[in-house]
């Protein structure tokens, strides 16, 4: 509760530090834009935009003042000119107004008006450009200094020029243009501070992390990096937030990577929704906003996929996205998926022969892991339907999930985190929450694979002895690390920490079963990232439920993504949401495999990593 009301203090602050800012900006252009009204200009560039006006503004004369600032607010949002764009957005929905016969009711003009002025439709994003050559970035430097030293004075001196030639008296112009607005910069302070601070409030209560977590499944499925996920869902609520996570992006992973030129653009491409609605409708004391909400947050999503389409447009070929955040079915699978020439498939999409036989143009299946068990693979190659995973690129991130699993498992991190979490902790006691130690500990590792050798490397270095069950014998891996091949029974029997890492099929499904696992010791703790149907979960569970193990660390499960009730009871096992590759470096690495698969196989070209 005190980090939500520090937020809504803080971000009040911020509004009447805003708002008084605004008030110098809004005497400046709004008296430069009285000049340049006085003097026809305005009048001259409304008419020249005659025929998009009229499309999009049908209710309000073309004549009328309204027109030319909204105008004007349009070309400076294109420059990036920022400063010059809220002035004339002002002016416009006070000219708005005055054709509004429903008072404190929003006009269909004043949604559409803020609908283009949210979708962010900048030629010359000034802001992202200046973080972008901060950082470093070797492209487009120059621009941003030829905006700010350049657009904004011309601007200014063409206006005050054009009046000054047609002998419109400057300053008593300029000065009643600059008293109207300081009165809107004053009327716009209460609606400022309401919108921020409900920002503040959601930002602080955990709002936005609930919904990162919630978009997070979609992103990941279009190859999105989740770091740009806050990025794109702060920027319709606060400039200076997404500012500040876009710079500290660049800053991470630099200005010219793929993230930092997908965050750059983001910011561009997008607006403030809420702050422009805030202070657009609060200018005119319109309380019934309408539909204007809905109408710029749909400009703010069209202009993020926007980015994505391109990007894939550009790479030559023609790209269809499952537009829904869940796992398909067989029928919509088959739907979306029967004319395709490519197909970039997820674990939780089962290729059957049924989905197969369906697939009439089909030359590749890309199946975005390194498992391949949702795929009949022998039944594809009998189509003619190459398949495809992403090995070795996640090698390093599986092995680090199953060391982090056994480590909170052994010293018992989560039972811990819980406990301070429930204010439990009172003081050191010698039996509080004691561990087991894995030095001079036997790990057995089911499964000699890259994965498995890369747990193994890491768990070296901790001083254990390494035991492992494989098909084939390991000469190298046996002479690097001093490991022993062993039977399963007896890896089960003798050792302190267990790793699985065996890929599913007919041989290794339910291989430890309820036989296997009651030669468990008592001190033992098992890990699995490999696949939920390799163990038998129902045993394991009752072992668990009982003690007889000392813990167990999944990432996968039997019935995935259904997770037993029971498993949830237990405060003796580390469960985790199948994030086996999910680092940023390992998913783009993935997704760029199986891209690469598919041009390959469409230009004629041999796969990269086949299965078939």
């Amino acid at each position: 509760m005190k980090d939500v009301t520090n937020s809504a203090l803080e971000y009040a602050g911020i509004a009447v530090e805003i708002a008084i800012g605004l008030i110098g900006i809004m005497a400046l252009w709004l008296g430069v834009m009285k000049v340049a009204e006085e003097a026809g200009l305005i009048r001259i560039i409304a008419n020249a935009m005659k025929p998009l006006t009229k499309f999009l503004f049908p209710d309000v004369p073309q004549d009328h003042p309204a027109m030319g600032a909204m105008i004007m607010n349009m070309a400076a949002n294109m420059l990036g000119l920022g400063n010059a764009a809220t002035p004339f957005g002002l002016k416009a929905m006070d000219e708005l107004d005055k054709l509004n016969p429903n008072k404190g009711v929003a006009t269909n003009a004043m949604c559409t008006f803020l609908a283009v002025n949210t979708a962010g439709l900048t030629l010359i994003p000034a802001t992202a450009i200046a973080i972008r050559a901060a950082a470093g970035s070797k492209l487009f430097k120059s621009i941003i200094q030829i905006i700010s030293t350049l657009a904004i004075p011309m601007l200014i001196f063409i206006f005050i020029g054009y009046g000054a030639i047609k002998k419109v008296k400057i300053y008593e112009v300029f000065v009643e243009g600059a008293k109207e607005g300081f009165d809107v910069a004053i009327r716009i302070i209460p609606y400022l501070v309401a919108m921020l601070v409900a920002i503040g409030i959601f930002r602080a209560g955990g709002g936005m992390d609930i919904l990162i977590s919630a978009l997070t499944p979609f992103t990941n499925f279009v190859g999105m990096p989740a770091e740009a996920l806050p990025m794109a869902i702060m920027r319709p609520l606060s400039g200076s937030g997404s500012l500040g996570i876009m710079a500290e992006i660049i800053a991470t992973h630099g200005p010219d990577s793929f993230i930092g030129i997908l965050v750059s653009t983001f910011f561009g491409s997008t607006e403030t929704t809420f702050y422009v609605i805030a202070v657009y409708f609060g200018a005119v004391n319109i309380r019934k906003t309408r539909h204007a909400l809905a109408a710029g947050l749909l400009a703010d999503i069209a202009g993020i996929l926007g980015v994505a389409e391109k990007l894939l447009v550009e790479s030559g070929f023609k790209v269809k996205i499952f537009p829904h955040d869940r796992v398909i079915g067989k029928e919509e699978l088959i739907k979306n998926a029967k004319n395709a020439d490519a197909i970039i498939s997820l674990l939780t999409e089962k290729f059957d022969r049924e989905v197969i036989d369906q697939l009439v143009n089909c030359k590749i299946i890309a199946n975005y892991a390194v498992g391949f068990n949702n795929i009949d693979v022998e039944y594809a190659k009998s189509k003619g339907i190459i398949v495809t995973n992403t090995p070795d690129v996640l090698t390093d991130a599986t092995a680090e999930i199953a060391v982090s699993l056994i480590l909170a498992c052994s010293r018992r991190i989560v039972e811990s985190d819980n406990f301070m979490r429930n204010k439990k902790f009172v003081g050191w006691e010698p039996e509080l929450l004691k561990g087991v130690q894995l030095s001079g500990k036997t790990f057995g590792l089911i499964g000699a694979g890259r994965i498995g050798i890369a747990v193994a490397k890491r768990i070296k270095s901790f001083g254990c002895k390494i035991i492992y069950y494989n098909r084939s014998k390991k000469i190298e891996f046996e002479k690097e690390f001093g490991a022993k091949k062993v039977s399963l029974n007896k890896l089960m029997q003798t050792s302190d920490i267990i790793s699985i890492h065996l890929p599913l099929n007919s041989k290794t499904k339910l291989l430890l079963d309820k036989t296997k696992l009651e030669l468990l010791k008592s001190t033992s703790i098992l890990v699995n990232t490999a696949r939920g149907e390799i163990v038998d979960e129902k045993y394991l569970i009752e072992l668990l439920k009982k003690k007889r193990i000392f813990g167990a660390g999944f990432d996968v499960y039997e019935n995935e993504p259904i997770v037993n009730p029971n498993l949830l009871k237990l405060n003796n096992v580390v469960l985790l949401p199948h994030i086996g590759s999910s680092t940023n470096e390992t998913r783009d690495k993935m997704a760029e495999l199986a891209a690469k698969n598919v041009i390959n196989v469409l230009s004629g070209k041999k796969a990269i990593t086949p299965l078939n």
